[in-house]
């Protein structure tokens, strides 16, 4: 049958505020006047992160809080009302906080057998247009705060799960937004909400996520040391043999191959495996540097060598175990470079030599 509320000047009249202690109370409860664009921006950053499945999740849990809390007022608030104008505080709660204009349209309460049917129409739902204002018009409904409260209401009632499910929607291109609620037993996909209303921690998944992976890295052991590289080809462990091999000795090494063969992996893999893998692996780009200034780069310059040399700084080949030398043009530059400046470096803070030949004429080289 349908069902008018009673009046709710009672309501009305626990709602108070205090400016002078910064408080608004409803009776003994604390409230909060939110902005709707706050909790807009909130459930836009939810999604973001951690996706709509989650976010309605957590959506739903807080407004079920709310509905059991609400019931919870809701019974002291007319004690010697019936129970069904009792439980009637509830939406007429939900609108004096402003979460949508609440019609009942269909009740049937039996808190003795448990039976429970009900459905409510709500206009002008703040979630609704909240969700569309940010999203768009939607194929599923929007109001997961408002179901939530609805559920966690009337199942504190009730003494068992009753379920709200949309089954109109303003966020999905309906005028309103129609709610249905009864015991989740009797909804053929009952059991599939169930998790909404239970504790579903995003950390212990990531957690769980992560072991996993953890595990399943430690069922594919890398054949060697050397940055983690896995392979099974004869061809990647015949390179691979050779890597280890020339990372034992001061040789110099030569890599060639296409974009994406995996040098650059091998080249740390080198570095890992020699002698020199306490030492950093440094990049240096040597297409952005003027022809004029790579000597000063790669071997360091003396204050006042020349214009700007304010200070004494040491070069890269110099400073570290590892240097990646790419440049898009001759290389003979560098080597010249190289060649005269040879007697300057430390050998003693100096390795074997890498080269792998990249597309273009794209060159590294390890010291």
């Amino acid at each position: 049958m349908s069902y008018k509320y009673p009046p709710d000047s009672d309501l009305r009249r626990l709602l108070r505020f205090e400016p002078n202690s910064g408080a608004i109370w409803l009776g003994e409860r604390r409230m909060l006047l939110t902005h709707t664009l706050g909790l807009t921006a909130l459930r836009r950053d939810l999604v973001s992160s951690v996706g709509i499945e989650h976010t309605r999740r957590l959506l739903t849990r807080m407004g079920y809080a709310s509905g059991v809390s609400d019931a919870e007022y809701a019974k002291k608030t007319r004690p010697n009302a019936s129970f069904q104008d009792c439980f009637m505080v509830g939406p007429q709660l939900h609108m004096l906080e402003g979460a949508a204009r609440v019609t009942p349209i269909k009740l049937t309460i039996d808190p003795g057998s448990g039976k429970f049917y009900g459905e409510f129409r709500w206009d002008d739902s703040w979630e609704a247009y909240a969700h569309q204002k940010e999203f768009g018009l939607v194929d599923e409904a929007t109001c997961w705060t408002l179901q939530g409260y609805a559920s966690g209401y009337t199942s504190a009632f009730m003494g068992r799960l009753i379920l709200y499910k949309e089954t109109l929607c303003t966020g999905c291109g309906a005028d309103h937004c129609l709610a249905v609620g009864r015991p989740i037993e009797e909804w053929p996909d009952g059991d599939a909400h169930r998790i909404y209303f239970k504790d579903d921690s995003l950390l212990a998944k990531i957690e769980s996520l992560h072991s996993q992976v953890v595990s399943l890295k430690s069922s594919i052991e890398p054949i060697g040391q050397g940055g983690q590289m896995v392979g099974s080809s004869s061809a990647f462990r015949k390179a691979y043999a050779l890597l280890e091999k020339a990372a034992q000795t001061q040789v110099t090494v030569l890599l060639t191959g296409e974009t994406g063969v995996g040098k650059e992996r091998f080249a740390h893999a080198l570095h890992d495996l020699s002698s020199n893998v306490k030492g950093p692996f440094i990049a240096v780009n040597c297409a952005a540097l003027p022809a004029e200034l790579v000597e000063a780069e790669l071997f360091g310059v003396e204050k006042g060598a020349f214009t700007g040399a304010t200070a004494t700084r040491s070069g890269r080949l110099t400073r570290s175990a590892i240097f990646r030398w790419q440049r898009r043009q001759s290389c003979s530059a560098f080597c010249r470079t190289v060649k005269s400046n040879e007697s300057a470096a430390n050998p003693h803070e100096r390795s074997t030599c890498v080269w792998w030949l990249r597309p273009m004429l794209t060159w590294s080289r390890r010291f």
